[in-house]
């Protein structure tokens, strides 16, 4: 059953479809940021069409390098989490609540200080372009005064509290916002009631193997592998987890 908080969340304007493939959102998650680093537009469809080809397990790998690695953010635990189910929608502007942004500490503890609503930004944006620039970031002066390209104008969102909150597009909403839209585009993850359990990944377990081998006393053994067993129960993919742990201890006990 969906949560009491998730019922009073502001209803979309349109629902486009639900229960959207999560495969679907981690690769357009990648789409927006691949094409940032590769302008060739065909090697960029090649590199999405190869990893749409990948099975299962290299596949997250590959999203949980761009969100974790790359990007450190939340994208690949939300995506890959059992607890939501995607819808794509269409939503006011101002039903949304903007959030941090990897522009720097700059536009995030401005955006903090009014709280995330759309409306009070839109408010000092054009206090800004009309000459008030003192004691604002100077990010404002750098929004593109063009339309967001459409293939990459879709924004990530989920409800939390009560209220629909941002998770990646940041930029892209700012944009679409100056340049006066009213409404955007959006896969909104939607709490289904089901377990808070995502994919995790091998990634810590290499990194948890190499703490394990630099270690020489008994605790600290124990402790990692406290640890690598708990992370094997509370991720969907624990059974690759325990999998490469194992081997890990098989080819140590050589």
């Amino acid at each position: 059953m969906p949560s009491q908080r998730q019922s009073e969340l502001p209803k979309p304007l349109k629902t486009f479809r639900t229960g959207v493939d999560r495969r679907e959102i981690g690769g357009y998650y990648l789409r927006c940021e691949l094409h940032r680093l590769l302008s060739d537009k065909r090697a960029l469809r090649t590199l999405l069409e190869s990893i749409e080809k990948l099975d299962e397990e290299i596949y997250w790998r590959f999203l949980a390098g761009i969100s974790h690695t790359y990007r450190c953010n939340w994208v690949f635990w939300e995506v890959s989490n059992e607890r939501y189910t995607w819808n794509e929608e269409q939503l006011a502007v101002a039903d949304l609540i903007m959030t941090g942004m990897g522009n720097g500490t700059e536009m995030t503890k401005f955006i903090r200080g009014i709280h995330g609503d759309t409306g009070r930004f839109l408010e000092i944006l054009g206090e800004y372009r009309a000459g008030k620039t003192e004691g604002y970031p100077s990010y404002l002066g750098q929004i593109p005064n063009e339309p967001v390209d459409k293939e990459f104008a879709t924004l990530l969102v989920r409800g939390r509290g009560g209220k629909l909150r941002m998770f990646d597009g940041m930029n892209r909403l700012i944009q679409q916002m100056a340049n006066g839209a009213e409404s955007i585009r959006a896969y909104r993850a939607v709490d289904n009631g089901g377990p808070d359990r995502r994919r995790v990944t091998v990634g810590p377990v290499l990194l948890l193997r190499e703490l394990d081998k630099a270690s020489s006393d008994d605790e600290t053994h124990q402790a990692i592998e406290r640890t690598v067993r708990k992370l094997g129960e509370y991720a969907t993919d624990g059974k690759s987890i325990i999998k490469h742990w194992e081997e890990y201890l098989d080819s140590r006990s050589r």
